[in-house]
């Protein structure tokens, strides 16, 4: 596995965005989330992790209490639904990177699509994964996608 952490905040500072950096106890789920980090739930963004068929990598990010819709997901990708997988977590961990717990919107690797939900761009600035699940991250959705992003999309139901 390699230290997805490292790579992106190389990638932050040389692009010279503003951003902080909260440590907090290690997250691994949503469900364990709210009570362990210092900044306002309602701005957290997670980060859910596909893979169209054994071919690249696609990284959602959407406000933390929103639900994917796959059929708008795969539009907006232009496969088919079916062809969407959910790889485990430790396919996650080696070949992207990232901690369970501390996934964020960002490509570690070429093969990677990041796809940001429109209602994320809403949010003057947002939490997210930033590899480590003991670490997240504050800034401006909109840096992200400028410097991140590959679709901005209606993804949730």
């Amino acid at each position: 596995m390699f230290d997805a952490y490292n790579i992106i905040i190389s990638a932050l500072q040389s692009k010279e965005l503003e951003f902080k950096i909260f440590e907090h106890e290690p997250v691994t789920s949503l469900d364990a989330t709210a009570n362990n980090l210092p900044f306002q739930i309602e701005k957290l963004v997670k980060t859910l992790v596909y893979r169209f068929e054994n071919s690249y990598w696609i990284l959602v990010a959407l406000k933390v209490d929103d639900k994917i819709d796959f059929g708008k997901l795969a539009k907006c990708l232009n496969i088919a639904r079916d062809r969407l997988k959910r790889p485990d977590v430790k396919e996650i961990e080696t070949e992207l990177g990232f901690q369970i717990g501390g996934i964020g919107p960002f490509s570690t690797k070429q093969d990677v699509r990041i796809v940001f939900d429109k209602k994320v761009l809403e949010l003057d600035k947002i939490y997210c994964g930033i590899g480590r699940n003991d670490r997240s991250l504050e800034i401006a959705p909109g840096e992200i996608v400028k410097e991140f992003c590959s679709l901005i999309y209606d993804v949730t139901r």
